[in-house]
């Protein structure tokens, strides 16, 4: 269990303890709007001016300190990056009664977030909350006397750190984020000429989406066709063949990129591309439906997964400047 404390200005004594138990975080929302779940256990009670100076016997008519805790924002930090925000809903805890309570961190996330957490997670998740309190200082009054007005806002800043299993956060946390139920797959895109090349086929891409999202699944696979036609030109073909097709630009890809693989490999690669740009293929008779949506979403995925694929060595191959 993980604990921070609030202490009251010049008294040096604290008048809240805030703690999060690891197994106790959860998440909900799914790949759609994943949120973390926190909840924190939160307990208050008064600072007594007279009692942090020594010993001495409480009376009725003794001066007592409280506080009210409104409102808790903040950020939360992995690996020393802050990745999400949160604010809580208003608090009405104070200090009179020792009151205590649950107050609920949401911290809305997004799917490449949380994959940036699993990129650099090994066992054990360890995250921070950076959190800003917003307290209400009380006007003292005799120990007798009932909750005062308030005097004074204040605000400071507090850091609580927490371990989470990596038994919880595979079992518990990332079913409820919706990880695993879609596949994120990067493009980097060079930032020269080469990239240019590599911007038209996706932007290719967007067009495959759009389509699809429209329910034109047939040009949506056309779309992708272009993607894969133009991923064939990135390099110009100079080969012995004066009418290149697909074909013969793939193989002449393959074979002036560095770093692509050799072989059978390579062979299979080829052939991949190949088929895929077949598979893509209208029929005289456009018009027709032809792809399905199936089509269409198996389509979009294996070219992304390509052209991922593919922009490395396009991207080493800038660097070595040999295109």
């Amino acid at each position: 269990m993980a604990e921070m404390t609030l202490n009251a200005p010049g008294f040096g004594a604290t008048w809240a303890t805030l703690r999060v138990e690891s197994t106790q975080i959860g998440a909900q929302g799914g790949p759609a709007f994943p949120q973390l779940l926190m909840p924190l256990s939160v307990v208050l009670h008064p600072v007594e001016p007279k009692l942090v100076m020594g010993d001495y016997f409480p009376t009725p008519d003794d001066p007592i300190q409280h506080y009210s805790l409104l409102q808790l924002s903040g950020s939360l930090v992995v690996n020393s990056i802050p990745i999400g925000t949160f604010q809580t809903t208003p608090i009405t805890l104070n200090s009179r009664n020792n009151q205590s309570g649950t107050v609920l961190i949401l911290v809305p996330l997004d799917l490449f977030r949380i994959q940036y957490i699993e990129e650099r997670r090994s066992g054990d998740v360890s995250l921070r909350l950076d959190i800003t309190p917003w307290i209400a200082k009380h006007y003292r009054v005799a120990r007798k006397e009932p909750l005062s007005g308030y005097e004074q806002f204040e605000t400071n800043f507090h850091q609580l750190s927490v371990q989470v299993p990596q038994s919880h956060w595979i079992q518990n946390i990332l079913p409820g984020l919706g990880y695993g139920r879609i596949h994120l797959i990067e493009v980097p895109i060079p930032a020269t000429a080469i990239g240019e090349g590599l911007t038209k086929t996706v932007t290719e891409l967007q067009h495959a989406q759009d389509a699809f999202t429209n329910g034109d699944y047939n040009k949506s696979l056309l779309f992708c066709r272009n993607a894969i036609e133009l991923l064939s030109t990135i390099r110009p073909y100079v080969g012995e063949v004066k009418r290149p097709t697909f074909a013969d630009k793939i193989d002449f890809l393959l074979e002036v990129l560095p770093g692509t693989p050799t072989g059978v490999r390579r062979e299979n690669l080829a052939r991949l591309l190949k088929d895929l740009w077949g598979f893509t293929s209208m029929s005289p008779h456009p018009s027709k439906l032809q792809f399905t949506r199936d089509d269409a979403q198996m389509t979009m995925l294996i070219v992304t997964a390509i052209l991922s694929y593919m922009s490395h060595f396009v991207d080493a191959a800038q660097k070595v400047q040999q295109i």
